[in-house]
């Protein structure tokens, strides 16, 4: 008869419970700033920054974008990535290949670019007392106490070299 050592036993009942552990969760995404989403067909994709980074997201990955050249549009593409993930925008419309696999052209979904979380933002000051607000494309700044007042639509954001400019 065969003597199973205790650390021979136990390590192949840690194996054998490795099979049934769950799955572990996906962590979630950190979030972007100046935000702009598309449809790619039946798949969804944003362009964002986190930080001094252009990041595109697609079915729940993350890539690190830099700008590439290009005829016309903005084009970005993952630096090193083999095969090869981009993105090209022109207009409301652009084209999106990740990891080799081309997807159908893409379309502009919702208004303008967001900045997660920063909609309904407001920011106050006193001395004298100041409030802006950021909210439904809108940006109102309060000053001299509520005495005076200004509002302006948010400028339409454009793509430049390393990021989204106003």
């Amino acid at each position: 008869m065969k003597r199973i050592s205790a650390i021979g036993w136990a390590a192949a009942m840690g194996l054998a419970a490795c099979g049934n552990a769950p799955a572990p969760e996906a962590a979630p995404a950190a979030p972007l700033a100046f935000v702009t989403a598309y449809m790619c067909g039946e798949t969804a994709a944003e362009i964002g920054m986190r930080g001094d980074e252009t990041v595109l997201r697609v079915a729940g990955a993350d890539h690190a974008l830099a700008p590439a050249e290009s005829a016309s549009g903005a084009k970005y593409a993952a630096p090193g990535e083999e095969p090869e993930t981009w993105f090209w925008s022109k207009g409301d419309r652009g084209l999106l290949t990740v990891a080799g696999t081309a997807y159908p052209e893409c379309v502009k979904t919702g208004g303008e670019p967001r900045i997660e979380g920063l909609d309904g933002w407001t920011a106050r000051g006193q001395e004298p007392g100041w409030r802006l607000t950021i909210n439904g494309g809108k940006a109102e700044f309060t000053y001299n106490y509520g005495e005076q007042a200004y509002s302006a639509l948010l400028p339409e954001p454009r793509a430049v070299e390393g990021g989204i400019a106003y």
